[in-house]
C-alpha cells in the first residue's frame, strides 16, 4: 500500500500534502462570509443524508476549494482523491488542531501556500472539513489559528 512505504515522516506528510492540493489553481474566488454558511448547510444536509457525500465529490468552492471528512481519530473518510480514503492524518498539525477543536477554522500553509479551513462535526463522529486557498477569499476577516504542515 502507498502509506506503507519505509519513508521518512517529512517525507510522507509531504506527499500526502501535495496530494491533497493537486491542482489548485486560483481563477475565482469567494466572499469570506459566505464560507461558514456553507459549511454549515453542507454539515445540516449530511446530518440528514450521509448519502449526500457522493455529491461533495465534485462539489468546489471558487476555483479550487474542496470537502473531505475526517474520523475523530484522524483517518480520511471521504476525499475527492479517493487515494487518501482510509490515510491517517492525525499525525499533521493542522489536523490535530481540527480534532481537538472539532468546531472551528484555521488557517495553515503547504509549500508556502495558505489555506483556510472550515470544519464542522458531523454525524457517525465525523468531522467535515472546506479547505480553500486562502488567495481564492475576498474580505474574510475571521480569526483563524495559523499552522505550517510539518
Amino acid at each position: 500500500m502507498f502509506f506503507k512505504l519505509n519513508r521518512s515522516r517529512k517525507i510522507r506528510n509531504f506527499v500526502i500534502a501535495a496530494l491533497f492540493f493537486t491542482g489548485c489553481v486560483s481563477s475565482s474566488t469567494v466572499k469570506g462570509s459566505s464560507l461558514a454558511g456553507d459549511i454549515e448547510k453542507e454539515a445540516a444536509a449530511l446530518n440528514k443524508n450521509m448519502e449526500r457525500v457522493y455529491q461533495l465529490k465534485s462539489k468546489r468552492v471558487a476555483s479550487s476549494g474542496f470537502y473531505y471528512i475526517i474520523s475523530r481519530d484522524g483517518m480520511v473518510v471521504f476525499h475527492p482523491q479517493a487515494v487518501l480514503i482510509g490515510a491517517d492524518m492525525s499525525n499533521m498539525n493542522f489536523v490535530a488542531a481540527v480534532l481537538q477543536q472539532e468546531n472551528g477554522c484555521i488557517e495553515y500553509t503547504v509549500d508556502e501556500k495558505m489555506f483556510i479551513l472550515f470544519f464542522r462535526p458531523i454525524n457517525h463522529g465525523n468531522i467535515l472539513c472546506l479547505s480553500i486557498p486562502k488567495e481564492e477569499v475576498i474580505g474574510f476577516y475571521g480569526e483563524c489559528a495559523g499552522f505550517e504542515v510539518k
